[in-house]
């Protein structure tokens, strides 16, 4: 085993296989440059998130700063609606109240109304009966022979 492979080699094969090495290692050298530029974006990276972390965090503790105020509001809001809703039904109770009156009113006039007419209807009829036994009356007494 003591025997040197590497002296049984052409020498043109030694000569690529070094060629071979060579740009193996360039290669690697460019993938480390590409490898240090990465891990350089990647720090870079990693500090605007700490950044952005610590953004969040004065936000999340503003956001808990405001919290009652927003509970406050939405009380209001709601307390306005449940307001605003007993309103409503309030007044639309009125008006249905407001409407039967009407209604009612409307219904007396109407049967006023309609009396007056039976009446007036009525009246007419006695006159038109008393113009019939005029008129009946007044032929009958030009038919006579005047004396």
């Amino acid at each position: 085993m003591s025997e040197d492979r590497t002296q049984n080699l052409p020498d043109d094969s030694l000569g690529q296989i070094l060629t071979q090495l060579n740009s193996i290692n360039t290669r690697l050298e460019g993938i480390e440059m590409r490898l240090d530029t990465m891990e350089a974006r990647l720090d870079g990276v990693d500090s605007r998130l700490e950044g952005m972390d610590a953004r969040l965090e004065r936000l999340e503790a503003r956001d808990y700063d405001t919290k009652p105020i927003w509970e406050n509001a939405l009380k209001g809001i709601a307390d306005a609606r449940a307001e605003a809703r007993e309103g409503f039904e309030k007044m639309r109770a009125e008006m249905r109240e407001g409407f039967e009156k009407m209604r009612a009113e409307i219904d007396a006039g109407a049967r006023k109304v309609a009396r007056q007419i039976d009446v007036m209807h009525r009246s007419i009829l006695e006159v038109q009966a008393d113009l019939r036994y005029m008129d009946d009356r007044v032929t009958k007494l030009e038919a006579q022979p005047s004396q």
